[in-house]
């Protein structure tokens, strides 16, 4: 087939490809096995939060936090502490935080980059609810 045509339903790989140590696409985003599982933590921001569904590896992940009825507010929501120190810190660290009990995704974003982890911080939650965090770590 010439190089840009595609036909709808066609295979665009015949194989996957499974990687299992790590690999570097694209200048630094990783891809593979073998990461640790950070250690995650409630912050301030989520008064005496709990975490539940904690899932992922050092450079991609998501959990769900159940902010407090009170003592929550705008700051640190979580603190991710990875299982392997970094070489360098990440360049940027992705991170997303959606309401799932009613409306929609609070403003968040990752401070504090360092080797040996990163914080989540948010504008203020809404006491009570449970939000399910994402991130993806770039070096």
């Amino acid at each position: 087939m010439p190089l840009g045509q595609y036909t709808p339903g066609q295979a665009l790989v015949e194989a996957p490809t499974v990687f299992d140590t790590f690999t570097t696409f694209n200048r630094g985003v990783k891809a593979g096995t073998g990461f640790g599982a950070p250690t995650i933590a409630a912050g301030a921001g989520a008064g005496a939060g709990t975490l539940s569904s904690i899932r992922g590896t050092d450079f991609a992940g998501n959990f769900v936090i159940n902010v407090a009825a009170a003592g929550s507010g705008a700051g640190t929501l979580a603190t991710v502490t990875f299982a392997n120190q970094l070489a360098v810190a990440p360049s940027s660290v992705v991170v997303s935080a959606s309401d799932n009990t009613g409306t929609a995704a609070l403003a968040a974003g990752a401070q504090t980059l360092a080797t040996t982890g990163f914080a989540i911080v948010t504008a203020a939650p809404v006491a009570v609810h449970f939000y399910t965090v994402s991130y993806t770590v770039i070096q």
